[in-house]
C-alpha cells in the first residue's frame, strides 16, 4: 500500500463516521460511505439533519431512476443552502453510479 491510498481510507472512515454520527439522531447508519448516500434516501436524510430543515420526500422505489431523482432532489436542496458558486460542478448520474 502506499501513502495516497492510506490517506484515501482514513478520509473515508473519518467521513463514514461523521455521517453516522449525524444520522445516529434519527436513528440511521451507513457501512459504506461510496454505496449507502448513491441512492438518495440518506443523503437527503443526512442534509435535513445537517441544514436543520426538512429535505423532500425521497421517491420510494429503489430503480436507477428513482435514485437519480432522489440524488437530483438532493442536489437542488443543497443548492438552495449554499452558493451555487461554491458547489463542484457535479451531477446525479456521477453519485449514482459511485463516482
Amino acid at each position: 500500500r502506499n501513502l495516497g491510498s492510506d490517506y484515501e481510507e482514513v478520509q473515508k472512515r473519518t467521513l463514514t463516521s461523521w455521517t453516522n454520527a449525524k444520522l445516529s439522531t434519527i436513528g440511521d447508519q451507513i457501512s459504506n460511505i461510496e454505496t449507502d448516500l448513491k441512492d438518495g434516501k440518506r443523503l437527503l436524510k443526512l442534509l435535513s439533519v445537517v441544514s436543520g430543515q426538512p429535505a423532500p420526500k425521497p421517491e420510494r422505489m429503489n430503480m436507477r431512476i428513482h435514485q437519480l431523482a432522489n440524488v437530483a432532489q438532493a442536489l437542488e436542496f443543497l443548492q438552495k443552502l449554499v452558493r451555487p458558486d461554491i458547489l463542484p460542478d457535479i451531477g446525479n448520474e456521477a453519485i449514482v453510479n459511485g463516482d
